[in-house]
This record gives C-alpha cells, sequence and structure tokens, in this order.
C-alpha cells in the first residue's frame, strides 16, 4: 500500500461528515446545499448487510476520505452452486469511486485485495456497471472480471477471486 493511506470498514458516528465531503467532491458542490447536508447527515443508513469500506489520506484525525467501496454478501446464494453441490456466499459490490486525483494509483485494486483478505470464505465478487461506463469496465476486465451477462444499459460481471489474487484460502 501507500505511505499514509488507509483501508478500513466506515464508522458512521466518527466518519459520516468525511463521508458527505467525499460525496460533495464526487457528485459536485453544486448539487448539495445546507438542507440536503442536513437531510443526508440525518437520514444516512446502510442497509442490514451493506458494509461500506473507506480509504482515508492519513490515519490520523485530519483525515480525508479519498475512496469507497460498498458492498454486500449474499449469503448462500443460490444462483452459484459449487462442485460439492453446496451454494457459496457471493460478495456483490454494489459502488467502487474514488475522487479525480487519487485514481490510476492502484487504490481499487487495494480495495479489492482487502476485500480478499477481510473474507477469505468468499470465493466471488459480482457487481453490475453501466455499459457508459467505460472507465469502471476497463478497470474490472484488467482485474479478473468476466462479463457474465448484458442487458441494455448495464453489464453483470463475475470475479473468480482465488483465481484472481492466485491465492489459496
Amino acid at each position: 500500500m501507500f505511505d499514509n493511506i488507509a483501508i478500513r470498514e466506515f464508522e458512521e458516528k466518527s466518519d459520516l461528515k468525511k463521508y458527505v465531503e467525499f460525496e460533495k467532491e464526487i457528485i459536485g458542490k453544486d448539487f448539495w446545499n445546507k438542507e440536503y447536508e442536513d437531510f443526508y447527515l440525518r437520514s444516512f443508513k446502510l442497509n442490514k448487510n451493506e458494509k461500506l469500506i473507506i480509504v482515508t489520506n492519513s490515519t490520523c484525525k485530519t483525515y480525508k476520505i479519498i475512496g469507497v467501496l460498498l458492498f454486500e454478501i449474499k449469503i448462500n446464494n443460490k444462483k452459484y452452486k459449487n462442485i460439492n453441490g453446496t451454494y457459496d456466499s457471493i460478495l456483490y459490490i454494489k459502488r467502487i469511486d474514488i475522487l479525480e486525483e487519487m485514481r490510476n494509483k492502484k487504490i481499487g485494486e487495494n480495495l479489492l485485495y482487502y476485500l480478499k483478505q477481510k473474507y477469505p470464505d468468499i470465493k466471488t465478487f459480482n457487481l453490475e456497471v453501466s455499459k457508459n461506463n467505460h472507465r469502471a469496465i476497463n478497470f474490472y476486465l484488467k482485474n479478473g472480471f468476466e462479463e457474465i451477462k448484458s442487458y441494455d444499459t448495464t453489464i453483470i460481471f463475475k470475479c473468480d477471486i482465488e483465481k484472481r489474487f492466485k491465492i489459496a484460502s
């Protein structure tokens, strides 16, 4: 990893205001006003099975969030029967965002590796991406994801994690 970069789970009480600042940069500050920010701070909630991983530029109190990965673990997913006849759990990536100035620094790859280390029993990562998001599609293809289904506006990707990282759990 890099000096002064940390990857960790989001902690709502301590990270929410920093997360809002991150969102402002990703979405654009013109979209945000005080009223919307107050609403967002009051109503933010992850779903029961969702987790948010953040990448920060420092481990000290003055950190800035520079990237996020939102995902959900789907336990014993009926779509993925393994060789033993049992069903595997999958990790479904809902969102990866990196600040523009921090892209192309292997942060996305490090997020995937972090997930592999944190959840060693998960063998498959899945995600859906817009067909118009060429940067994301290239990132996923470069990082071992394969297209498994295509719709009018989206593509479903799957990644065999053990093959991608060439490590056995």
